[in-house]
């Protein structure tokens, strides 16, 4: 069965990508908007999840990191929301052209918290991949999503706890930068 707010995600960005947003000025006020599901996204501003599942202020709780990683920082921003927002449901998301992972599927060397970032995506990325470059980035950039969302799960009790209750469902998922089409992973 699919998760309710997966649904609702889904036909919000259907209408996104019709032009036909159900959301706009008076929709509805940020003080009554509760969040409905919470979002891990890569930090790139070219993507605005709350327009790409055509919702209101509020209505998400948004987690941004450049690469959409599971940093120890965005678990507990996780775990907050489901905590003290009763989210139920968590997309991880990936995008097209996502340099992060670019760069750790090219074994980009870089100093600092950067390299252990670009590392850490690079772990769990095929190394003996000899595809050609758009179909190797695509393939990293939804492994990687699949990882973060699985990542998740590993590093803290508390949302295996809920996924193993059956009280949250974490979905990966990727959004074409052209036009906005978010695909689900699983």
């Amino acid at each position: 069965m699919i998760h309710p707010a997966l649904e609702r995600l889904s036909a919000g960005n259907a209408r996104y990508l019709e032009g036909r947003s159900a959301v706009g000025p008076g929709h509805r006020t940020i003080d009554r908007a509760r969040p409905f599901a919470a979002v891990l996204a890569c930090s790139d501003s070219r993507f605005i999840p709350e327009r790409l599942f055509d919702t209101d202020a509020g209505e998400l709780f948004i987690v941004r990191a450049a690469g959409n990683t599971a940093s120890e920082a965005a678990i507990a921003s996780l775990e907050f929301a489901c905590l003290k927002q009763a989210i139920e449901c968590i997309i991880v998301l990936g995008h097209e052209d996502c340099q992060a992972v670019i760069s750790a599927g090219k074994r980009v060397r870089a100093e600092g918290a950067l390299g252990a970032l670009i590392d850490g995506i690079g772990a769990g990325l095929d190394t003996q991949d000899n595809s050609n470059d758009a179909e190797r980035r695509a393939r990293d950039i939804q492994q990687h999503a699949r990882n973060a969302a699985a990542e998740l799960t590993r590093a803290s009790v508390y949302l295996k706890s809920r996924v193993a209750a059956n009280q949250l469902t974490i979905v990966p998922a990727c959004c074409a930068l052209k036009d906005g089409r978010v695909t689900w992973l699983e």
